[in-house]
C-alpha cells in the first residue's frame, strides 16, 4: 500500500504527537524496572518519526 503525502503528513504528526506523551511517561518511570523498556519503545519512536520526515522530504523534491 502508497501513502499519499497527505496521509504521511498525517502519520507523522500522530507520531509527532504521541512522542511527546509519551515522553511524560517516560519522566515518571526513570530509575524503575520499566526504563529499559521504555528506552526500546522511545528510540522505536524516534526512529519511525526519522523515516516518515525523510520519506516526506524525499515527496517534496
Amino acid at each position: 500500500m502508497r501513502l499519499s503525502e497527505q496521509e504521511l503528513r498525517l502519520a507523522q504528526k500522530d507520531v509527532f504527537n504521541a512522542a511527546n506523551h509519551f515522553v511524560n511517561a517516560g519522566l515518571r518511570l526513570q530509575g524503575t524496572k520499566y526504563e529499559k523498556s521504555y528506552d526500546r519503545l522511545y528510540k522505536g519512536l524516534n526512529a519511525l518519526n526519522k523515516k516518515l520526515i525523510t520519506d516526506i522530504n524525499k515527496r517534496r523534491k
